[in-house]
């Protein structure tokens, strides 16, 4: 089966990724503060998780169904909803980020080397 990402409006299959294309990652939330003495210290909130999807080149119609959908996130104020078998992951609220427009490469029928990331809505700790 295929990944899928779902809106209150639409459901969206994500195009598929090469090899390597799929890369979870892990990221601390800090804020960094710095004292009226000119002294740092680091404030600790949690670790986030997500995944990390590069594709070596997406139609321009895949492109178009997956800034829809990212689109839904805002105008519907909402998280979107992963499903993926192979990954074992159902029903995961997310966040898509797209790439602003004027980062992207085209060759006039598809997107290359586009990069997007899916952030689940709750920290893993």
């Amino acid at each position: 089966m295929s990944m899928t990402l779902e809106s209150s409006s639409r459901a969206v299959t994500v195009p598929k990724y090469g090899v390597g294309g799929l890369q979870p990652f892990l990221k601390q939330n800090i804020a960094k503060n710095i004292t009226l003495s000119g002294k740092l210290y680091v404030d600790f909130y949690n670790t986030r998780g997500g995944y990390r999807i590069t594709f070596d080149a997406i139609p321009k119609a895949d492109y178009d169904n997956l800034r829809a959908i990212f689109q839904d996130q805002l105008d519907n104020e909402e998280f979107l909803t992963l499903t993926d078998d192979d990954l074992g992951i159902e029903d995961l609220s997310v966040w898509l980020n797209l790439p602003e427009e004027h980062d992207l490469r085209w060759n006039k029928q598809a997107v290359l080397g586009l990069s997007i990331t899916l952030e689940p809505e709750n920290a893993n700790s």
